[in-house]
């Protein structure tokens, strides 16, 4: 598969994606290329746009949440993520090396990542982020 394709969890990923930041857009079209290139298969966007409410849900259960609440760049059309189950784990390992070398987060910030595995309360996922 040498063209990129994205599919939307529901329809509502899809409306979003328009409204996000551009860089974060321009991220998710070259991961989407690069895996469809590299692996032949589409991505999957679960989330994208995030309400503190829905932040409340999702991490509502640690109490580490309550003590400070965080923000999320959900929140600010900043965040994607994408289904990782897809990806076998060299693949994932893989795709993070190349997110890393290819879309730096912050030079001042070198600890901070613009793409992570981790789990949010619902599964493992690939979780894209950009500084603006």
């Amino acid at each position: 598969m040498d063209e990129l394709e994205i599919h939307f969890k529901t329809n509502r990923q899809s409306e979003e994606f328009p409204l996000v930041s551009p860089h974060l857009r321009g991220l998710v079209l070259d991961v989407a290329f690069y895996v469809g290139r590299k692996y032949g298969k589409p991505i999957l966007i679960t989330d994208l746009l995030r309400t503190q409410e829905e932040q409340d849900a999702i991490y509502g259960s640690n109490p580490e949440y309550w003590k400070k609440p965080w923000r999320s760049v959900h929140e600010f059309g900043r965040g994607c993520d994408i289904r990782s189950r897809d990806f076998m784990a060299a693949q994932t390992a893989e795709l993070l090396r190349y997110i890393a070398s290819a879309w730096p987060y912050d030079p001042e910030r070198p600890e901070m990542h613009t793409a992570i595995i981790h789990s949010a309360g619902n599964g493992m996922h690939l979780h894209l982020q950009v500084l603006s």
